[in-house]
């Protein structure tokens, strides 16, 4: 799988977090892995969901709210329509400008949480 495959394919598992409403404010962990076993049916999904979940905990965490911030404007933004590349440089430089940074830095901010994730759900297969 190419690196430009693997993005997509992240990016999709974030939006799909969104889409089934796990990304509210203070969902304790408990509920949240328990709402996530009644939504999804497969392992796989299980696992990214659990993914997606301890990695916005865990930038939460490290006060990496910034990311956070990319990742809401950026991926969980309209998630009932298919994303396309010029959507998200949209959503990038509208980001950037309410930031006050550069698109480049929302760019590394949503790597920083593709990477986080990557690790995440890596370990998870292992485990």
């Amino acid at each position: 799988m190419t690196e430009n495959d693997t993005r997509k394919e992240i990016i999709r598992v974030f939006r799909k977090y969104e889409r089934l409403g796990l990304s509210r404010e203070g969902l304790d962990p408990v509920r949240a892995y328990k709402r996530i076993d009644v939504l999804c049916a497969s392992r796989r999904g299980k696992l990214d969901m659990f993914a997606v979940y301890d990695t916005m905990r865990i930038l939460s965490l490290l006060g990496e709210e910034d990311v956070i911030s990319a990742v809401r404007r950026v991926y969980f933004a309209d998630v009932a329509y298919r994303l396309t590349a010029s959507m998200i440089s949209d959503r990038v430089l509208k980001c950037a400008c309410e930031q006050y940074c550069d698109a480049r830095t929302i760019y590394r901010r949503l790597k920083r949480a593709r990477e986080l994730y990557g690790s995440i759900r890596k370990n998870l297969d292992e485990f």
